[in-house]
């Protein structure tokens, strides 16, 4: 029986995500995977995670692993998180505003806000490795 192996990448969202194939539902941790068994033929596998979905139509004839992963990448948030950790210490001793503080949090949140209106529906990326 061909086996589907579907792993979730480590990253910042320490929520679970919602995965449906062929309406059956589980849930995947932060660097968890799954394996099942499956009859061959074609499977609809969803993604989501709140407002958050993405979709891929996958066949699977002898093995299939699958990884799972945000668009927006870890990089992104540890990049943010130095920087603003960094800017709050020099505004505490007046080197900076606190206002520069706003601006960085705001351009964290643009990338963000664009797949939250625009791109909610493939926030995900799900990658076929035969």
């Amino acid at each position: 029986m061909p086996e589907l192996r579907i792993a979730r990448k480590n990253d910042f969202i320490f929520r679970k995500y919602k995965i449906m194939i062929n309406k059956e539902i589980f849930y995947l941790k932060r660097g968890e995977k799954k394996i099942m068994n499956l009859p061959s033929g074609t499977y609809e596998i969803n993604v989501e995670l709140d407002w958050a979905k993405a979709k891929k139509n996958i066949k699977l004839d002898n093995y299939e692993d699958i990884i799972i992963r945000t668009r927006i990448p870890n990089l992104f948030h540890i990049i943010f998180l130095v920087s603003l950790i960094t800017l709050f210490c020099l505004s505490f001793l007046s080197y900076f505003s606190y206002f520069t503080n706003f601006i960085v949090v705001f351009l964290y949140f643009i990338p963000q806000l664009y797949y939250l209106v625009f791109k909610w529906d493939d926030y995900f990326i799900i990658e076929e490795k035969s």
